[in-house]
């Protein structure tokens, strides 16, 4: 039991999510009865937590007890990276607005776009009180396509003609880099007005 938790440690670390997944990928030789009989058992021992169904978690120890899971690193393990930072969705719609100072609006939910998505929209619920909504990503997102995008997601909500000069800043920001030929072969899954709102943003000089 103890060499189940060193690799565990080893692979996920502290305060990290481990999903039920991760238990027989880490273990792809061990029976699943055996995999979830140990970790039972690390979780009656007190060396593992579970913090929900199908997540589990190795908690660090200070003065004041056990570190409790941030639940924004769950909808992350579930929804934007893989244990090997692989990038499979982003923080999409009034959360990315508020992150990269779109608007200074604090969501009352979470929103994310990812390829972990069975269905086009759902609103799921992480530990208990963090309301999160998933959206099924229109093309499969990868490291290679994630930053362009969150630019054609934040075209398909605002109009770049509408935009303050600080949130024109604020998106001109969010395209650095981005190639034009990439950004308008992506916005071909998206609706036409996406497509619209980039030429309109590049005459504006939002993009350029």
């Amino acid at each position: 039991m103890e060499k189940t938790l060193d690799i565990l440690i080893e692979r996920f670390g502290y305060d990290a999510p481990i999903l039920a997944c991760d238990l027989e990928e880490t273990f792809p030789d061990v029976p699943r009865r055996t995999i979830y009989s140990r970790l039972n058992r690390l979780i009656e021992s007190g060396a593992i937590e579970r913090y929900e169904t199908g997540v589990y978690y190795i908690a660090s120890t200070t003065i004041l007890g056990k570190t409790p899971l941030n639940p924004l690193k769950v909808i992350e393990r579930k929804y934007l990276r893989d244990p090997e930072g692989g990038v499979c969705g982003f923080w999409s719609g009034a959360t990315l607005d508020n992150s990269e100072g779109i608007s200074e609006q604090v969501p009352m939910r979470y929103e994310v776009v990812t390829n972990n998505a069975s269905c086009a929209q759902r609103e799921v619920t992480v530990g208990g009180y963090v309301k999160c909504v998933v959206h099924k990503s229109r093309v499969d997102v990868d490291r290679d396509n994630v930053d362009s995008l969150r630019f054609l997601d934040v075209l398909t909500r605002r109009k770049p003609k509408e935009l303050t000069d600080g949130q024109r800043d604020a998106v001109k920001r969010l395209a650095e880099g981005l190639s034009k030929d990439d950004l308008l072969a992506l916005s071909m899954a998206y609706p036409q007005k996406t497509t619209r709102r980039l030429v309109e943003s590049e005459m504006l000089g939002v993009f350029a």
